[in-house]
């Protein structure tokens, strides 16, 4: 009834990945930093986003696990965390989708109001 706890190998592979998504953070946030992006800044914003909130959740979940806690270091909390970061990637991807209607939409504005005075 009662999994035993995470091992050094589950421990070192949330490092590996909260040490990933510490770098992604600072990328992005460098990038969005940048004005030359346009209608990505927003994206760039959203990755920043995603990259430092799942660091400071890793950083909790390794906590725990390091700290043996019964409750907080169960392997369901790192695939609740897991189908989190999936489903945020998939609102993300939904707005990179909408990207191309919104240059279309904003070219045609631009054409339309260089004819108007």
């Amino acid at each position: 009834m009662r999994p035993g706890a995470l091992g050094v190998g589950a421990f070192r592979a949330i490092l590996v990945f909260v040490v990933i998504l510490v770098a992604l953070t600072l990328a992005f946030y460098f990038l969005k930093k940048q004005n030359k992006f346009g209608f990505y800044k927003r994206i760039l914003n959203r990755l920043n986003n995603l990259c430092l909130a799942n660091t400071i959740i890793g950083l909790f979940i390794a906590f725990f696990v390091y700290e043996q806690l019964p409750f907080l270091s169960m392997r369901i909390w790192l695939l609740l965390w897991l189908l989190g970061v999936l489903v945020w990637l998939g609102f993300i991807v939904n707005s990179m989708l909408k990207i191309p209607k919104l240059k279309k939409n904003q070219a045609k504005e631009e054409n339309y109001q260089k004819y108007i005075p």
